[in-house]
């Protein structure tokens, strides 16, 4: 569902019940794997991208439990698919470059509060 849809749209596509269906997409908000957007008095879920979104959702506390480990095999395979359905555009300057400065830049560790 790449764009927002509230439970009754998406209970006709899936011939389930509106009620069953937004308690499966809340549910799903409120472990991170879709989001939940209220627009006046009704809510729509959508979709959240990969990244960020779904990994820093699930993987934030650094946990290397069974779950989160059959969580990283299911992330995983959704990447694939979302990654199938999305359309990829190459970027036409770079993301990362490098900007020189005449100096040396003295390597440090500084902790701050």
């Amino acid at each position: 569902m790449p764009c927002p849809g509230g439970p009754t749209d998406l209970a006709a596509k899936m011939g389930w019940e509106p009620s069953e269906t937004a308690s499966i997409l809340e549910t799903m908000a409120n472990k991170g794997l879709c989001m939940a957007l209220t627009m006046g008095d009704t809510i729509y879920y959508q979709s959240a991208r990969f990244m960020p979104g779904i990994l820093g959702f699930q993987f934030m506390p650094g946990k290397t439990t069974e779950r989160d480990k059959k969580l990283a095999r299911l992330i995983d395979n959704y990447k694939k698919a979302f990654n199938e359905k999305t359309e990829n555009r190459e970027t036409e300057f770079p993301t990362n470059r490098v900007i020189t400065v005449d100096r040396t830049v003295a390597p440090e560790n500084q902790v701050h509060t």
